[in-house]
This record gives C-alpha cells, structure tokens and sequence, in this order.
C-alpha cells in the first residue's frame, strides 16, 4: 500500500524545490478529505481539477481546503471518471471502449482494482 502523502513526501526529500502538480477529476476533490493525510497533500502540491458543465465548485472551495492550490480545468469532452472505470472493474466489467488501447490489457494482467 501507498499513500500519496508518502509519494510526495518521497519526492520533496529527494528534491526539496520541486512544484508537483497532481491531475485529478472532480470526484477525486470532493473526496479528497477521506485519504490518508490529505491535509499534507493539499499542502505539498497544486491541484488541477478537470471539471465537467454539471461539477460546482463554490461549495468545494469552502470544504477543508482552505489552503488548497487549486486550478479548474474545465473538460466537456470527457463524460467518464477515473472512480467509474475503478468501480466497474471491481464489479466485473473491464471498460474497454472507456480506456485507449493496452490500459485494460494490463490491468487485467496485474488484477487491478479488483475486490
């Protein structure tokens, strides 16, 4: 198991100076205050949030993340979310026409995200 609290940790030991960006969907930062350490997370890193036309962010904003860097990128093209491909895969169901060509093929070759 890793954390990313501990990724980044690992990152800024290795280099003190470094800016990390971390992508993630919506669905990510709304529950981003269930991960282990999110506070380090928040404080270590900028988000880029993609956001669809249905996401709110007002009422994100004022969450926990007070002190979050974080910058909205907004995608229209892109109705699909990283907690949807997890959640039916762990149901069974591999989303080819969701993922570009090899991503399932590998997660099926290394049992990811499966219960």
């Amino acid at each position: 198991v890793t954390y990313t609290a501990d990724t980044l940790d690992e990152l800024l030991r290795i280099n003190p100076h470094l800016k990390i960006y971390f992508i993630m969907g919506m669905d990510s930062l709304k529950s981003l205050h269930l991960w282990h350490r999110y506070k380090d997370v928040v404080d270590k890193c900028h988000l880029l949030v993609f956001d669809r036309d249905t996401d709110k962010h007002n009422d994100i904003d004022s969450y926990i993340y007070e002190n979050a860097k974080i910058e909205y990128i907004h995608n229209d093209k892109m109705d699909v979310s990283s907690s949807e491909i997890r959640e039916l895969i762990s149901d069974g169901n591999i989303p080819y026409k969701m993922l570009p060509d090899g991503v399932s093929d590998y997660i099926i070759e290394h049992g990811l995200y499966v219960n």
